[in-house]
């Protein structure tokens, strides 16, 4: 090859040829012959770093379609970790399953690679690495960082140290959220078994309705029966007025009044129950139902914690950091801007990864409290949806951002809280 090859060139060719000569002194094969290019191959970086540049830079699935294409002999379903020291010693040497992981590497993560590449210094590389890590894209990063001539090793084992912890931070992530979401459950259970005592108290009251209507149909029974009674009596007392026993007469009407009033006072009490009863029936009925809604909305929100959290085990399990092609499984929100407003402070960043995860843009107002309402609304244009938990903003705030959705046509969505699971569920209605 006749190109010419720069000082900054020559000067990372010379440590890429240092580590690949003090790789091959170690292993008794003679050092391989670099040519002048911008970048080195997967079998020119140290062995010591290849275990962690697949693991993160590659999932499980990509290394096995590679397999496959290679038609090498790697048992299917063959364990991860197998997989993973397969692969890890085969791309220690320049062959044809070793040529493809290379290429697999740099079409995976040709973004981050064109930007690392510019870097001209170790200052450089070492600054652009950093900001690529602080947006996100850690394999690409990597990758892109660990494959180029000017990293010396002492920088390529800073970044190494910062990758493995990285895999610590993201395991005791997946620790609390399956104490979470275990905390989600057991809720879950209490609110079923809350649910069940109403209806429970419901039935009861139910049979206590029907029983009191029961009696008091039979209440009006015996009054009808003493009423014709009365009509009897009075027939009687015009005939014995004819004969005489008047004052006999007018004792026996003044006790059938004495048992009519009675039955009347009677009557009018199971009436009074029976009202009571229906009032109680149908506040209990009105719980039961408010129930049944706060019960829907803690599963659908726990189905979005799960699948934040089937995403982030799954990254886990392949032995790298979640990105955004593991939210596949969840919807996508590629390109849309979202509007959060309110809500607690220390949540916001938590906020933002699970939305760019996504692919979408997060924004954030808080409410009122510092920033400007009429600069909020004059913002919605350049948004596609709002959200705004109930419990953690203004009224004012609220009111005017919910016009201003409805005027613009935006999507607005309410949240029943500030919290993580509130606002999972609220971004798969964005989706």
């Amino acid at each position: 090859m006749n190109a010419k090859i720069t000082p900054t060139k020559a000067a990372g060719l010379s440590v890429a040829r240092a580590l690949s000569s003090q790789e091959c002194s170690s292993s008794g094969v003679a050092p391989l012959a670099l040519r002048p290019r911008e970048r080195l191959s997967v079998w020119e970086i140290a062995p010591m770093f290849h275990c962690s540049v697949l693991g993160t830079c590659l999932s499980l699935s990509e290394l096995s379609r590679i397999a496959q294409r290679a038609r090498h002999g790697l048992a299917r379903g063959g364990a991860a970790y197998d997989v993973h020291v397969h692969f890890v010693k085969a791309v220690a040497t320049k062959n044809a399953l070793s040529k493809l992981v290379d290429k697999a590497l740099e079409k995976r993560h040709a973004s981050a690679a064109r930007t690392l590449r510019r870097a001209r210094s170790e200052a450089e590389l070492d600054m652009l690495w950093k900001e690529l890590v602080s947006s996100g894209d850690i394999a690409g990063s990597y990758w892109a960082a660990m494959s180029h001539p000017l990293a010396s090793e002492s920088l390529q084992w800073r970044w190494f140290g910062e990758v493995h912890m990285l895999s610590h931070l993201l395991g005791a992530s997946r620790s609390s959220d399956l104490s979470r979401l275990h905390k989600l459950e057991h809720a879950c259970a209490e609110f079923e078994s809350e649910l069940a005592l109403v209806k429970h108290q419901q039935r009861a009251v139910r049979k206590q309705r029907d029983k009191l209507a029961l009696d008091l149909s039979e209440q009006q029974l015996e009054a009808d029966r003493l009423e014709r009674r009365l009509l009897s009596a009075q027939d009687r007392i015009a005939a014995l007025r004819e004969q005489g026993g008047i004052a006999a007469l007018e004792a026996r009407v003044t006790e059938l009044e004495g048992v009519l009033e009675c039955a009347r006072v009677r009557g009018s009490e199971a009436d009074m129950r029976l009202r009571e009863s229906t009032a109680e029936l149908a506040s209990a009925r009105a719980a039961a139902s408010a129930a049944c809604e706060r019960l829907s909305e803690l599963f659908e929100e726990n189905e979005a914690v799960e699948a934040e959290l089937r995403a982030n085990v799954e990254a886990t399990i392949a032995g790298r950091a979640a990105t955004a092609d593991d939210v596949d499984a969840l919807r996508r929100l590629d390109g849309r801007r979202v509007l959060y407003v309110g809500g607690r402070n220390h949540l916001v960043p938590y906020y933002r990864v699970l939305l760019e995860r996504r692919g979408a843009e997060f924004l954030h107002h808080d409410g009122g409290l510092e920033e400007s309402l009429d600069a909020l609304t004059r913002g919605l244009a350049t948004v596609d949806a709002v959200v705004c938990p109930m419990d953690c903003v203004s009224h004012a705030a609220c009111l005017k951002v919910k016009k201003a959705c409805k005027r613009l046509s935006k999507q607005f969505i309410a949240l029943r809280s500030s919290g993580l699971s509130s606002f999972a569920r609220g971004i798969s209605r964005v989706a």
